[in-house]
C-alpha cells in the first residue's frame, strides 16, 4: 500500500510538473503589455484570423501598433471581439518577422504535406509553381497513350502528390547558392549584422527595413538571410573582380539603390554597342532589355495524340529595362485591365526566344553562350503604374510603370543594368 501511495505521488508530482511546464511554455517570454491594463504577460504562441503567432503582431491593428492576446480559448486562438489583448513593450518579439507566412518574394508558395511527405530537398508546392512537374507533365502528354514510357512517367507523377486537395506536388528546392546575388551569402540572422541592422530599423518604426528585411531571406526554415558581404565602395569607383564586373555590396542591393557611374550602362562581358540602321544585334549586346510575359491560351495539334489540346503558356508582348537588382521601367499600357492583359512574367538574359542558353559560333570552335534565362512571375500587386497616367485620343500622357521583381536580378552575361538620368544636366 506504501509503495502505491508513493506511486501516485510521483504520478501527480509528474503531471504536476508537466502543467507548470505548459505555463512557462506559454508566458515563458517576458513579454509584458503597457496600455490600458499594463505589465500583463502576452500568450505565445497565438492564433489569429488564421495565423498562428509567435510574438506580437500588427495585423488589423488600426494604428498600426504591436499587440498580443493576454488570453486564448482551448484551441490557443485569440478570444474574437474580447478585449483579452494588449499593446507590447519594446523588447518584445515582432512576431510578424518571426510568421512563416509572410510574403516571401525570394521563395516560392509552400503548401501543408496531407497526402505525402516530401523529401529533405524537396517542398510541396503547387503544381504550376513547379517546373520539374511541368516539364515532367509536358512529356507525359508526348507519349502515346497506354505504351509502357506512358504509365511508368503516369506513375512517377501520381507518387509525387503531397496534397490532393490543392494540387500540390514534391518539387525538388531551388540550390540555395543560386538563390542570393552575387556579393551576398545565405546566412542566419545572428551571422549578418546587416540583418540584425534592419530589423533594429524596423523595431523603430522604419516600415521600409521591414520589406528589405523580407526580401533578402533566402531560407524560411531554417530562418537565413542574402547577407551582403562587407563590402564599402563608392559609386565614383566601384570594386570589381578580374573579369571586370562589379561586385555587389550592401547598398546595391536595396531596392532603392540606384547605379551611378561606372555602375551601369555597360556589360563587361562584351564590347560596346548601340542601335544603327537596324543590324541584327549579337548575345550580350543590350542586357538592360526585359520581355514581359501575359497569359496566353491556344489550341495546338499534338501529331503524337493525334488531336488537339488546349495549351495554357507564356506570349511575350511588351518589353522593359533593368534599372536596378529589383525593379524593371516600363510603359503604363503594357499592363491591361483584363486578367490575360496583365503583366505575368518578366523575363532577363534573352537574345532569341526559343532557345536557352543563347549561344553565337564566332569560329570552329569559338562559341560565345549566354548564361541561362532568369524567369520571374509577376502578380497585379507587383506593378505600378504612374498615377496620373492617361490616354486620348490625340495623346499617351505620363506612359510609364514600374515593376518590382521577387528576387533579385542576378547579374551575368546576359544581364545588366541601365544608366538613368538622376542628375540630368
Amino acid at each position: 500500500k506504501a509503495s502505491m501511495v508513493k506511486l501516485q505521488t510521483s504520478r501527480n508530482l509528474s503531471w504536476t510538473l508537466l502543467v507548470l511546464s505548459g505555463i512557462c511554455l506559454d508566458y515563458g517570454l517576458g513579454c509584458l503589455t503597457t496600455d490600458k491594463d499594463p505589465n500583463v504577460p502576452c500568450v505565445f504562441p497565438f492564433t489569429y484570423l488564421g495565423t498562428t503567432y509567435s510574438g506580437c503582431t500588427r495585423a488589423t491593428d488600426p494604428d498600426d501598433k504591436l499587440w498580443c492576446a493576454t488570453k486564448v480559448d482551448e484551441n490557443g486562438s485569440y478570444i474574437n471581439r474580447s478585449t483579452q489583448f494588449g499593446y507590447c513593450a519594446e523588447d518584445c518579439p515582432d512576431g510578424d518577422l518571426e510568421t512563416d507566412d509572410l510574403d516571401i518574394r525570394t521563395l516560392d508558395d509552400e503548401i501543408e504535406e496531407t497526402d505525402r511527405q516530401c523529401g529533405n530537398d524537396e517542398s510541396c508546392k503547387y503544381q504550376t509553381k513547379c517546373p520539374e512537374f511541368l516539364k515532367q507533365k509536358k512529356y507525359l502528354l508526348s507519349l502515346p497513350r497506354g505504351g509502357q514510357e506512358y504509365k511508368g512517367t503516369l506513375l512517377k507523377i501520381r507518387n509525387g502528390v503531397c496534397n490532393k486537395s490543392k494540387k500540390g506536388v514534391c518539387c525538388p528546392n531551388t540550390k540555395k547558392e543560386n538563390i542570393c546575388n552575387r556579393g551576398s551569402s545565405c546566412l542566419k540572422e545572428d551571422q549578418c549584422k546587416y540583418a540584425q541592422d534592419l530589423r533594429k530599423k524596423y523595431r523603430n518604426g522604419d516600415n521600409q527595413a521591414k520589406q528589405e528585411l523580407i526580401d533578402l531571406i533566402c531560407d524560411r526554415k531554417e530562418r537565413k538571410f542574402c547577407c551582403p558581404d562587407d563590402i564599402t565602395t563608392s559609386r565614383s569607383s566601384p570594386i570589381t573582380t578580374s573579369s571586370s564586373r562589379p561586385i555587389t555590396t550592401s547598398k546595391t542591393t536595396s531596392p532603392s539603390w540606384l547605379p551611378g557611374k561606372g555602375e551601369c550602362g555597360i556589360n563587361p562581358f562584351t564590347d560596346p554597342s548601340n542601335v544603327l540602321g537596324g543590324v541584327k544585334t549579337k548575345p550580350g549586346q543590350f542586357p538592360f532589355t526585359a520581355l514581359l510575359g501575359y497569359p496566353n491560351r491556344e489550341r495546338k495539334w499534338i501529331e503524337k495524340k493525334r488531336d488537339w489540346f488546349t495549351i495554357d503558356n507564356i506570349k511575350y508582348k511588351c518589353g522593359g529595362t533593368l534599372i536596378n537588382h529589383w525593379y524593371v521601367v516600363t510603359a503604363a499600357h503594357c499592363q491591361g485591365s483584363s486578367k490575360r492583359s496583365k503583366i505575368s512574367s518578366v523575363r532577363l538574359g534573352e537574345w532569341e526566344v526559343g532557345g536557352d542558353p543563347d549561344c553565337l559560333r564566332k569560329g570552329k570552335n569559338d562559341e560565345f553562350c549566354l548564361d541561362p534565362v532568369q524567369d520571374f512571375e509577376i502578380s497585379n500587386e507587383q506593378v505600378t503604374v504612374h498615377e496620373n497616367y492617361r490616354r486620348t485620343p490625340s495623346n499617351v500622357n505620363n506612359d510609364i510603370a514600374l515593376i518590382r521583381l521577387n528576387r533579385p536580378a542576378v547579374l551575368n552575361k546576359g544581364v545588366q543594368i541601365v544608366c538613368l538620368p538622376i542628375n540630368p544636366v
